[in-house]
């Protein structure tokens, strides 16, 4: 019978101890420096910190910037690989402007395509527009450069 009033009595000391921490947050145990781990000690689930939300918004503001960065890099190396082709190709002004029109079409229809995929599109659109000999030096200098024109 004492092992019983003993296990009544645990128990119901149990009860009242996870009863008492389950008291919502008020105002006064809430802030938003340190005194609210202190203070609050895990008792909810609320936790203010304004450091936390300004710094999560600048590292997604500089990693927009760093993308944006890369994406005009990239951009710049493409057009620069570009030129160098159209020279070497001896390609004439309507010769440029209608492969640019079709790349430019194409590609935007099309924004994930993979290093395999490009080359072929590119080929297929060279194939349509170079004379016999241009399109002899279009694939000898495709070889060559396989990994600076813009399949990379």
């Amino acid at each position: 019978m004492k092992k019983l009033r003993t296990l009544a009595a645990i128990g119901a000391l149990a009860l009242l101890t996870a009863c008492g921490t389950t008291n919502t947050a008020t105002s006064d145990t809430i802030s938003t420096s340190s005194e609210s781990s202190t203070t609050n000690r895990g008792r909810s689930n609320t936790e203010v910190n304004s450091n936390r939300t300004a710094t999560t918004t600048r590292t997604n503001e500089g990693n927009r910037e760093r993308k944006a960065a890369d994406m005009a890099a990239v951009k710049a190396m493409e057009e620069k690989n570009l030129q160098e082709m159209y020279t070497a190709l001896n390609m004439n002004d309507s010769q440029i402007s209608r492969f640019q029109g079709e790349w430019k079409k194409a590609t935007s229809a099309n924004n994930s395509l993979n290093n395999y995929e490009r080359a072929e599109l590119q080929d297929k659109i060279m194939r349509d527009i170079l004379d016999e000999n241009q399109l002899q030096q279009y694939q000898k200098w495709a070889r060559e450069n396989a990994g600076t024109n813009g399949r990379n």
